[in-house]
């Protein structure tokens, strides 16, 4: 980097490990604050699924939301891969895309948990990450 000013070139490297393709979940988008009665979406891709044959996965994905104390706030939302499956040549590019929308209706402090488990490998990968919903009007002082 260069100071146009000062006249002064600095620079600086940082090492950083590149892991092997593997199957995961990856690339996860999702604010870590939340208010109710807005719409909040998750966004996050699932890499590396095993295929059959037929080149088609076998995979249940979980999605829960849990209170401080961790239980869960509603049922989980389920998804069952290949029936709910986007239309994604797998073979082509072992990624999927998922959007997954979120109404929080009251104010608190909650973890979301995503599970995704590779019935074909006998694998499975999970994220927790922490969701504050916040009371705007208790923010407010109204």
């Amino acid at each position: 980097m260069k100071d146009v000013i000062g006249k002064d070139v600095k620079s600086f490297t940082y090492p950083f490990e590149l892991l092997a393709k593997d199957f995961g979940i990856v690339g996860v988008m999702a604010q870590a604050v939340a208010f109710p009665g807005h719409p909040y979406m998750l966004q996050y891709n699932v890499v590396d699924l095993g295929l059959d044959a037929n080149k088609k996965p076998n995979a249940k994905v979980e999605i829960k939301v849990l209170d401080e104390a961790g239980k869960e706030v509603g049922a989980p939302a389920l998804s069952n891969y290949p029936t709910d499956l986007p239309e994604i040549d797998l073979v082509k590019s072992n990624f999927i895309p998922i959007d997954f929308p979120i109404f929080p209706n009251r104010a608190g402090r909650f973890n979301v948990e995503i599970t995704v488990v590779d019935n074909l490998r006998k694998r499975t990968a999970s994220i927790r990450y922490p969701l504050n919903v916040l009371d705007i009007g208790a923010i407010a002082g109204k």
